[in-house]
């Protein structure tokens, strides 16, 4: 495995910015169990798609794999919370690979944890 590219994004610095991105970290259940199941390790779309199967069980509904590469794409990557990589397997080839930035870590996890443990204890699912 070797890291051909790294990108990031700057998590913003406003404080309007910066709820606007957590917001867009807690709007569905998937993106907060995508947010809590990534770390410092790159992960691709089957890996953490794996990863979450392994916590909720098999007999909870999970979107296909590559949904998980779309909420990290497309939504999680450009708020700075996740980085992007791209990541050569011998065995795969290229494959686009995401982990926890440290504004992820600092602000997207917990605020990721805080409200899936909100919706659990109430009843909201």
């Amino acid at each position: 495995m070797e890291v051909l590219e790294h990108r990031e994004k700057e998590f913003p610095q406003d404080l309007e910015g910066r709820l606007n991105a957590v917001l867009n970290v807690v709007n569905t259940e998937f993106k907060l169990l995508t947010m809590l199941h990534l770390d410092d390790s790159p992960a691709d779309a089957s890996q953490i798609h794996s990863r979450i199967r392994e916590t909720v069980g098999e007999n909870i509904y999970l979107p296909g794999s590559m949904n998980f590469k779309s909420y990290c794409h497309h939504t999680l990557y450009p708020i700075g919370t996740v980085a992007e990589e791209d990541i050569i397997y011998e065995e795969k080839g290229i494959i686009p690979c995401y982990r926890l930035t440290e504004a992820g870590k600092k602000y997207g996890r917990p605020i990721a944890a805080f409200t899936l443990d909100y919706i659990f204890e109430n009843n909201i699912f």
